[in-house]
């Protein structure tokens, strides 16, 4: 991942990119010069993850994925109207820097899943020649199916062990017992006949 700086305060914006490269969760850090230069920057890399400081222009040099940088609650609420992330409060301290990296990274990935989610439905769609509704009606059902356990749960002499149902060969009363023989194995396990059912 890459990060994109464009502070108002230039020695705010030296601090926050060498912190940035001190953690070292990106991969490139970018300090911008001018508004120009940031859009170029965005541009670029449209999967960048910004720290911009919060004004009315933020809006429009935003990447998709921003921390607004400011020291108002103000200025906070700006932000989100914005669109912004998270919001990193100065002084800068690391920990908040990460918290709100983490939380854009998880976003972020969110995003990428759901993309590649539609992606996935459009191309069945397409291949099929069916509906997306009727497309997810199919795969829910098909869900609903396979959600169903496919194991038995037993507790034999040496323990709980679960069981595939389609490896039982047959089931044997022994007084209080019963014995399960599978393909491979035979366990004694104390339960009744109806329990086990």
């Amino acid at each position: 991942m890459i990060a994109l700086v464009f502070l108002h305060s230039v020695s705010m914006q030296n601090s926050l990119c060498k912190m940035l490269e001190k953690l070292d969760v990106f991969s490139h850090v970018y300090g911008a010069q001018s508004v120009g230069h940031c859009l170029a920057l965005a541009e670029k890399y449209p999967q960048s993850i910004g720290f911009y400081s919060v004004s009315q222009s933020s809006r429009n040099l935003a990447s998709r994925y921003w921390l607004a940088v400011g020291n108002k609650d103000e200025e906070a609420l700006l932000a989100f109207s914005h669109n912004a992330s998270g919001f990193v409060k100065s002084p800068l301290e690391e920990s908040q820097v990460l918290n709100a990296i983490e939380h854009v990274k998880t976003k972020y990935h969110f995003y990428e899943r759901d993309f590649q989610f539609n992606m996935l439905v459009k191309g069945l769609c397409e291949q099929y020649g069916v509906s997306e509704p009727a497309l997810l009606a199919t795969l829910r059902q098909q869900l609903n199916k396979s959600a169903q356990p496919n194991v038995v749960g037993i507790r034999a002499e040496n323990g709980w062990c679960c069981l595939n149902p389609a490896e039982i060969k047959w089931i044997e009363a022994a007084g209080d017992y019963m014995c399960v023989q599978t393909l491979s194995e035979s366990y004694v396990v104390r339960t009744t006949l109806c329990e086990l059912l």
